[in-house]
């Protein structure tokens, strides 16, 4: 692609519900529904060979609803894509992106332990930060409730002693 407003062309002729904001000339904001998830990321892949998943991440919008926010990079156009879509219910799904972008399944994992969002066709939703005791928690969600006072499990190293104070006579010369 030679220039943003080509790569925005195509977007919207491939994916027939899709919101594009060009913040600058490095930076395009894509909103789509769940399900043209896939096709708008297959056609940037197309797009942009060297387009790269570089960071997945989830927001809580409250009531059910989500956010699923996928950072995207191209090199050669030194561009940030930034492809966003909304997912509601108790077990909010999307489809995974980790087959078009290895980079991104631990994100997605992440994602899927912190917010509860499933990631449909991810090779392995399983924990990857929590114990297992917080499996099916979401520790994320605003509806999450803190269950016990996890400070005194904490391994907190002890306070380092403080130097003595120099001789004010050292401080003057």
């Amino acid at each position: 692609m030679s220039t943003n407003q080509e790569l925005i062309a195509k977007l919207k002729e491939q994916v027939s519900e899709v919101e594009i904001n060009e913040l600058t000339k490095t930076r395009i904001v894509v909103k789509v529904p769940p399900s043209q998830v896939r096709t708008l990321a297959e056609t940037l892949k197309n797009s942009l060979p060297d387009i790269s998943g570089e960071q997945v991440s989830g927001v809580d919008l409250t009531d059910d609803k989500y956010e699923v926010i996928w950072f995207l990079w191209s090199h050669s156009q030194k561009l940030l894509v930034t492809l966003k879509t909304a997912v509601e219910g108790t077990t909010p799904t999307v489809t995974s992106l980790s087959d078009l972008w290895p980079g991104v399944n631990w994100h997605e994992r992440e994602t899927w332990e912190m917010f509860g969002i499933v990631f449909d066709g991810h090779p392995n939703l399983d924990l990857l930060l929590l114990s297992e005791d917080l499996r099916g928690k979401y520790p994320l969600r605003k509806s999450f409730v803190i269950d016990r006072d996890r400070t005194k499990e904490a391994v907190v190293a002890p306070p380092r002693p403080k130097r003595p104070d120099k001789d004010s006579s050292e401080k003057e010369t």
